[in-house]
């Protein structure tokens, strides 16, 4: 009985950890990133952590929730969809960020390890992030 025990929470563990698990299809959203800049606003200025003074971390999670991390300690907490949208920026549909509570949505873009956020109004700001990447069941990657 043992055995057939131990072999059922293997094979559960297994599963629960592989990469072939379903995936929206939006699956490298989920992540932890590292903001590198925002720019924007009605000045048109750039902001960085050195110029102000916050390290700030986004997390997408696959449970539909987003997590704001400022020096360490989570800020905010919301849920998100995501949907395709027409963007103010290129007139076509774009992958978009929705909040809830209701917030300003941000169409996004991957490439590479970097995630670039666009907030879908006028005189706002773009952000890029760079990913801080993990391996299946939440253990950070040591690479």
């Amino acid at each position: 009985m043992k055995k057939i025990t131990f072999l059922f929470s293997s094979l559960w563990w297994v599963c629960a950890c592989t990469q072939d698990s379903v995936r929206p299809e939006n699956q490298d959203l989920f992540n932890r990133w590292t903001w590198v800049q925002s720019c924007g606003g009605l000045a048109g200025q750039c902001i960085t952590p050195a110029s102000s003074g916050k390290a700030v971390e986004l997390e997408f999670s696959e449970d539909g929730k987003m997590r704001r991390y400022e020096n360490g300690t989570n800020v905010r907490e919301s849920g998100f969809s995501i949907a395709k949208k027409q963007s103010i920026y290129t007139g076509k549909d774009a992958e978009t960020i929705e909040y809830q509570p209701q917030s300003i949505a941000q169409s996004f873009r991957i490439s590479n390890d970097t995630l670039f956020l666009n907030d879908e109004c006028y005189d706002c700001y773009s952000s890029i992030y760079v990913a801080r990447r993990f391996i299946r069941c939440g253990t950070p990657d040591p690479k």
